[in-house]
């Protein structure tokens, strides 16, 4: 891809964020996969179950986020160490920025849509890049293994989610530094706040359990045995059910959020990885990595009523509405 000056990937972002696309700022649901080995994203109308769009990433894309208007995704690669930046309205990429790594495995995005957090699991740290700018603005060193992410509603705190260390780190956002450390497990692979931010709900994977935090005592308030390696994690939309990859035994699992205790659980693909949910809480889609597919479950019953063919090693997805 041709390098593109700051000034100019300045303008494209600025009318991006604004919303002075052409498409008017409306747009049919869509699913965004990342495609490890195809070096790309596939992006999914969640009505007609059809590609739309194959956008080329970097190295090894690894999870997708959407920005909180819509109009741009950030892609973080693995293999690359890096962020594509795409207009996520004319299925373009912008830019590709460095982001530090080694092993940039996540991206979030502040609720303001300033700030981009890129998350180095094979180091310490998490990459604080400008959006605007598409320009790399500082680092935070957490604790080993740095996995993952998630700004609270108010912006004002980040969660960082250290795999190799067994914590989540709390950092105070304006002044960059950590505050605070909620307990975990080793090789933690989801958090999944509630919507009112106080408890959060973490899948370990080596652990084989699944834990409810509470995130304003900072302790673990209860633990459920999820075996066959806990992944991808999502709530129902009125966070009754939590349903949970066992990716080992390529199965999902639906947990009672009350009980706190396993409903059901049904097989599903080829080593199964993430998980998304559709807004109105009646379809999952599950990223299939060994058959290269994203599957369309029923939450209802957990039976797969589509699939749909994406690139090679699909993991990390976003549900764009």
């Amino acid at each position: 891809m041709r390098q593109l000056s700051a000034r100019m990937i300045w303008l494209i972002l600025t009318v991006v964020l604004l919303g002075v696309a052409s498409a008017g700022g409306s747009w049919a649901a869509e699913i965004w996969v990342a495609n490890g080995k195809s070096a790309n994203v596939s992006v999914i109308d969640t009505t007609s179950l059809e590609v739309i769009a194959t956008i080329p990433a970097d190295k090894g894309p690894h999870n997708v986020t959407i920005s909180p208007d819509g109009k741009l995704a950030l892609v973080a690669n693995v293999g690359a160490n890096s962020v594509t930046f795409i207009d996520a309205v004319g299925k373009k990429v912008l830019a590709n920025v460095a982001a530090g790594g080694p092993r940039t495995h996540h991206v979030s995005i502040s609720p303001d849509g300033r700030t981009a957090v890129a998350s180095n699991m094979g180091g310490d740290t998490v990459t604080l890049i400008d959006i605007r700018l598409a320009k790399k603005i500082g680092s935070i060193t957490t604790d080993k293994g740095a996995l993952m992410s998630a700004y609270s509603p108010d912006g004002q705190y980040l969660y960082v989610v250290n795999a190799k260390a067994a914590t989540i780190s709390v950092v105070e956002e304006h002044f960059r530094e950590v505050i605070g450390v909620l307990p975990g497990e080793k090789d933690m692979r989801a958090f999944v706040p509630t919507r009112d931010w106080l408890h959060a709900w973490v899948a370990a994977s080596a652990a084989d359990k699944v834990f409810l935090l509470d995130l304003v005592k900072s302790e673990r308030i209860a633990t459920i045995d999820v075996p066959g390696e806990p992944h991808g994690t999502v709530l129902s939309p009125d966070e009754t059910l939590v349903y949970v990859v066992q990716r080992r035994l390529e199965q999902v699992a639906v947990i009672d959020a009350g009980s706190r205790k396993i409903l059901k659980t049904a097989p599903i693909g080829k080593r199964p990885d993430q998980i998304a949910i559709s807004p109105d809480g009646t379809i999952l889609y599950v990223t299939s990595r060994h058959e290269n597919k994203l599957l369309i479950v029923s939450a209802t019953d957990l039976r797969v009523i589509g699939e749909v063919v994406t690139g090679k090693d699909p993991h990390g997805m976003a549900y764009r509405n």
